[in-house]
C-alpha cells in the first residue's frame, strides 16, 4: 500500500514537468516564428525607394539633333534656340529669372566664345553619354591674374558672374565644347546647368 501511495504522488509531477517543457518548447516557437517574419519585412523597408531618388528630369523637354546626332533635356522653363543653323550652336537658357543661366553646346570651329572663364569642366563620353568628372572653380586671385586687374573683368567677378568652359569632346570627326554661365552665386541654379548638361548624349 505504501508503495502504491508513492506511485500515484509521482504521477502529477510528471505530469507538470511535462507540461512546463511543453509552454517553454512552444513559447520558444512562437517567439522564433515572430522574428522569421519580422525579418523580411525589414529587409523589405531598406529596399523601398526614396522620393529623392524619382528622375527629375522626365518631365523635361528634350532636344534631338538630327545633324550631329545628339540630344539634351532640359526644364519646362527653359528655352532652346539654335543660333546658327544646323545645330553647330545650341543655347539654352532662362531669361525669365536674374542668375539668367545658360548652356551653350559649340560645335568646336577654332577659338573660344569666352575669353576668360571662373571654372573648368572635365567632361568624358561613356557608350555614347556625357559624364562630367571634375568640376574645378577658379580661385579669386587666380582670376585676377587672368584679367590683370582688367577693371570689366573684375566687375563680372565682383557680380558674382559665373563662367564654366568644358574640354573638347569628339565624336565621329566633330570636335564639341559646353558652356555654362550665370549671374551668381546661387548654387542651385549651378546644380541645375550641371544636370541639364549631364543629360547630354549622342544618340548613334
Amino acid at each position: 500500500m505504501v508503495v502504491n501511495s508513492k506511485q500515484g504522488g509521482f504521477t502529477p509531477i510528471l505530469i507538470l514537468i511535462i507540461v512546463v517543457i511543453l509552454a517553454i518548447g512552444g513559447g520558444a516557437y512562437f517567439l522564433g516564428k515572430q522574428s522569421i517574419t519580422l525579418t523580411p519585412r525589414e529587409s523589405m523597408n531598406t529596399v523601398l525607394p526614396s522620393p529623392t531618388s524619382l528622375d527629375e528630369t522626365a518631365s523635361w523637354k528634350t532636344y534631338t539633333n538630327s545633324r550631329y546626332k545628339f540630344s539634351i533635356q532640359y526644364p519646362l522653363t527653359y528655352s532652346l534656340a539654335d543660333t546658327t543653323g544646323g545645330g553647330s550652336m545650341v543655347v539654352i537658357s532662362n531669361a525669365g529669372i536674374p542668375e539668367k543661366p545658360t548652356l551653350i553646346i559649340e560645335k568646336f570651329m577654332g577659338g573660344h566664345g569666352i575669353n576668360v572663364i571662373t571654372g573648368e569642366i572635365k567632361v568624358v563620353l561613356s557608350n555614347n553619354q556625357l559624364k562630367i568628372n571634375k568640376i574645378t572653380k577658379i580661385s579669386d586671385e587666380e582670376y585676377k591674374k587672368l584679367v590683370n586687374n582688367t577693371e570689366d573683368e573684375m566687375a563680372r567677378i565682383n557680380d558674382g558672374h559665373q563662367d564654366f568652359m568644358s574640354n573638347m569632346i569628339e565624336k565621329d570627326g566633330d570636335e564639341f565644347i559646353f558652356y555654362l554661365r550665370y549671374e551668381g552665386p546661387n548654387q542651385s541654379i549651378e546644380d541645375e546647368l550641371f544636370k541639364i548638361l549631364s543629360t547630354f548624349k549622342f544618340t548613334q
